[in-house]
């Protein structure tokens, strides 16, 4: 049972959310007991200014090419931050993390406790959902290693926050990297699972087959991100036109 698994399971969920209901019912139906929400911040509420002149947020983020986080994913990285800093108050060794779309495939609780006996003793952080599944051809897919015959050690895991598990000491590691905020939240949990200097002695692991997703009940509440992808690929295009002038 997932719930003997972990410590706890937190659900990291904005207030008065409808999206906690689906957790109710769903957790329900999944037989998960020894799980809480935890307050999510809304980015949108956040003074992002503010957050800069304190140190809190970087003046340019290491991903999108330097371009600002939107609000949203300041907010959702905050959160994680959050439960981080919670967890390690309260003394709590191995955790699940879920956000509050995360929909569980059939009979979760028997694979993912299949998952863990085949997992090494030596893992830090597990990804259970991932937008590049083992096998979808991505270009970071090639760098994974297979450990069984459904746990391989990650590489670069950095394609969703909505369903993972981490130690203690995995917790601390990230809050060492975490200020100031200069990556979403799934860019920071990517860490242990890192080809970089910083990275080295952590174990990131992925499963397969991935036994969360998200929801498609539930769009993202994260507003710019796509807005900000199109800038993006309209800035790269116009640097390779420059090139070929």
């Amino acid at each position: 049972m997932i719930d003997s698994l972990f410590d706890r399971v937190i659900v990291v969920s904005l207030p008065s959310s409808e999206r906690r209901e689906h957790i109710r019912e769903h957790f329900a139906e999944a037989g998960i007991t020894n799980y809480e929400f935890f307050d999510a911040t809304n980015g949108a509420e956040l003074d992002l200014a503010a957050l800069k002149r304190d140190g809190m947020l970087a003046d340019k983020p290491v991903e999108h090419g330097g371009v600002d986080l939107v609000p949203g994913e300041v907010g959702c990285a905050w959160s994680h931050i959050k439960v981080y800093e919670s967890a390690l108050a309260r003394s709590l060794k191995r955790i699940m993390v879920c956000e509050d779309d995360v929909q569980f495939c059939a009979g979760a609780n028997a694979v993912i406790q299949g998952y863990m006996a085949e997992m090494p003793n030596d893992w830090d952080i597990i990804h259970f959902m991932s937008t590049r599944a083992i096998g979808s051809g991505h270009k970071y897919d090639v760098g994974r290693k297979k450990i069984t015959e459904h746990v391989y050690l990650g590489y670069n895991e950095g394609a969703g926050a909505a369903c993972y598990a981490l130690t203690s000491r995995c917790m601390e590691f990230l809050l060492r990297h975490a200020y100031p905020i200069n990556k979403a939240a799934d860019g920071l949990t990517n860490w242990p699972s890192g080809w970089w200097e910083q990275c080295r002695g952590y174990r990131g692991y992925i499963v397969t087959p991935l036994p969360a997703t998200t929801n498609p009940r539930f769009p993202t509440q994260i507003r710019g991100r796509d807005i900000r992808r199109i800038a993006s690929m309209l800035r790269k295009t116009s640097r390779s036109n420059d090139r070929l002038d």
